[in-house]
């Protein structure tokens, strides 16, 4: 069976109506966890929050309580705090949908040969030194989990914050 897109939310109206006429789907320009609810007569079984972080954590937690819904896949950053991520597994588990957080990169084939190949070629590592820009919600993830993929989970962990001319600590 193929997968087929059964609504889209957007706070842009206009790019929602777009997309739902385009896929022949439903839409909703409320992105909130009532934009995505407002969708179950559809009966998703499959729903991805790519919306801005502040909004994951209802989202999600609203998406878990949907019948239908079988898996959830929350963009990066999952959640603004540890608590709520806590609560957001604790609802998925309890109600027996699959939760994941999207890493692209981790699946990505190239990734994917390298990180196997690289611990062949060059062995453990003793030390490595990693550097990132657009901050830490943005690219850090993806930083962390190719560094874990590639080197394994660290015995641990130090930083330096050096803020730029139009960097910001906040994302």
């Amino acid at each position: 069976r193929r997968t087929r897109l059964l609504g889209v939310v957007d706070t842009d109206r206009k790019i929602a109506e777009e997309c739902a006429v385009k896929y022949k789907c439903e839409w909703s320009d409320a992105v909130n966890a009532f934009g995505y609810t407002r969708l179950t007569k559809s009966r998703p079984h499959i729903i991805i929050v790519a919306t801005p972080p502040e909004t994951h954590a209802e989202i999600v937690m609203e998406a878990a309580d949907i019948p239908a819904v079988k898996a959830i896949v929350c963009e990066k950053p999952m959640a603004l705090s540890v608590e709520a991520a806590e609560k957001m597994v604790a609802r998925c588990q309890r109600k027996g949908k699959l939760l994941f957080v999207n890493h692209n990169r981790h699946f990505d084939p190239f990734h994917q040969k390298w990180s196997t190949m690289w611990q062949t070629i060059t062995g453990p590592p003793q030390a490595a030194v990693f550097y990132y820009s657009r901050g830490l919600w943005n690219t850090g993830p993806h930083l962390l989990d190719l560094a874990f993929m590639y080197f394994g989970i660290p015995q641990w962990v130090t930083n330096e914050l050096v803020f730029g001319v139009n960097e910001q600590l906040n994302p």
